[in-house]
């Protein structure tokens, strides 16, 4: 198989990037082997040691197996991967209704993930937290600089994570902000839309401070649904244009 040489002698990470870019858009289904270290390292325009060492990033993600004669077997990612390969996903799905359907997912698990955070953060949460939540939407009150309150909505998740007491949950919000970072414009766009739903968090901060789990977690669940709503019109009408768009032709 041909593969579009890199321009450059490339670092191991590059490499991986584009081992991960070719398995993830099915250039290397799961069950085919991997090319050989000499192979990818000339159609690639690497070292062989770059290769080597991203083969073991890809054996880290569960992405192959490597035989003990040394062949790198493809693995169903579906199946055999973490989430710390959303951050992947985001960067190298290029099909529009791939990586909506990659950002629908992460928007579905963090409606869950944060709505049960709410809920834990208003059971367990020190007083001296809920005193920085409290702070901090007062800040939100009077910010007027978008990145400052996007910001501050960052902070905001992660005194939340502070107060769950949740180390899973705690792992699982780096991965999913990681792989939204693939956007950093939406995902501002989304968290300056939820401040504003929520008059910056009002009912959540409330519920937070006065202990009531319900309250907190039903708050968080309803505005993030109606976000994911909102998300998934957007797609489908993206989507529709897309398809509706006539192909454009080049000059002979």
């Amino acid at each position: 198989m041909k593969l579009t040489p890199i321009t450059k002698r490339s670092p191991a990470d590059q490499v991986h990037a584009r081992l991960v870019s070719d398995i993830l858009t099915g250039t290397y289904p799961p069950g085919c082997t991997l090319p050989t270290e000499n192979e990818l390292a000339e159609e690639l325009g690497a070292s062989r040691s770059a290769v080597r060492d991203a083969i073991k990033k890809l054996e880290a993600l569960y992405m192959v197996r490597i035989s003990p004669g040394r062949s790198a077997e493809v693995l169903d990612y579906r199946h055999t991967c973490g989430i710390e390969l959303l951050e992947q996903m985001a960067h190298h799905i290029l099909n529009l209704g791939e990586l909506a359907r990659c950002w629908q997912s992460v928007l579905e698990m963090r409606a869950a993930l944060c709505a049960d955070t709410a809920r834990l953060c208003a059971l367990r949460a020190s007083p001296e937290v809920k005193r920085q939540i409290r702070q901090l939407r007062e800040h939100m009150l009077v910010a007027t600089d978008q990145n400052a309150l996007f910001a501050m909505s960052a902070t905001l998740w992660d005194l939340l994570i502070t107060g769950s007491g949740n180390l899973a949950y705690r792992l699982s919000l780096n991965s999913m902000l990681r792989s939204m970072q693939s956007n950093p414009e939406m995902a501002m766009q989304w968290c300056l839309t939820e401040m504003r739903l929520t008059h910056f968090h009002e009912v959540l901060v409330k519920a937070i401070e006065a202990g009531d789990a319900e309250a907190a977690e039903h708050d968080v669940r309803t505005t993030m649904r109606k976000g994911l709503a909102v998300y998934e019109r957007h797609v489908a009408m993206a989507i529709a244009l897309s398809q509706a768009s006539p192909p454009t032709h080049q000059a002979a």
